[in-house]
């Protein structure tokens, strides 16, 4: 393409342009897939002792840090110690804590407090209790692989599962 025209001092230039050839665009990146965030992710609030444990499992389609879920049941601990107070629980089904008589704080223990602060969870924050469908659970002391560890407090299911592995590992004991 020409251009032709006059500058200063009567002199004329002639301008002459050129179209850049076009540079082949990269080929786009394919975008890696991304994993579907959980649409629920679970928290547990409960005790552990030497002897007993017990929890209850919840469910929020938030996802919290261990330190914010912790903050969160210090934080409704409070009201669940009211609620253990006047004995009033909204809900029947959270966990299976034995409370007899009347109850006061300088009696109360986290195997009997850990149920009203789920609760409160629930009540405050839109947690959801879990409903359990099944469980397995059998009594860990026990030598799996010696039946008579433990003998006539072993789980009938142990001596099955010792079975089960001595005939998929074909191990026999030496």
């Amino acid at each position: 393409m020409k251009k032709t025209g006059s500058l200063l001092e009567g002199r004329t230039v002639t301008l002459t342009f050129q179209k850049r050839p076009k540079k082949p665009r990269p080929k786009a990146k394919k975008k890696a897939k991304k994993k579907p965030k959980p649409s629920i992710y679970y928290y547990r609030v409960g005790y552990g002792s030497y002897e007993d444990s017990g929890d209850v499992m919840l469910s929020h389609k938030d996802k919290f840090t261990p330190t914010q879920f912790r903050r969160l049941c210090i934080k409704v601990a409070p009201d669940a110690a009211r609620k253990y107070i006047s004995g009033k629980r909204t809900q029947k089904c959270f966990g299976g804590c034995c409370m007899y008589g009347e109850r006061t704080l300088s009696d109360m223990t986290f195997s009997e407090l850990y149920p009203f602060i789920a609760e409160q969870l629930t009540e405050q924050y839109g947690f959801t209790l879990v409903k359990q469908q099944a469980g397995y659970f059998l009594f860990g002391w026990p030598n799996i692989m010696d039946p008579e560890s433990w003998k006539g407090q072993r789980d009938g299911d142990l001596d099955v599962i010792r079975k089960a592995i001595e005939k998929g590992l074909k191990w026999t004991k030496n």
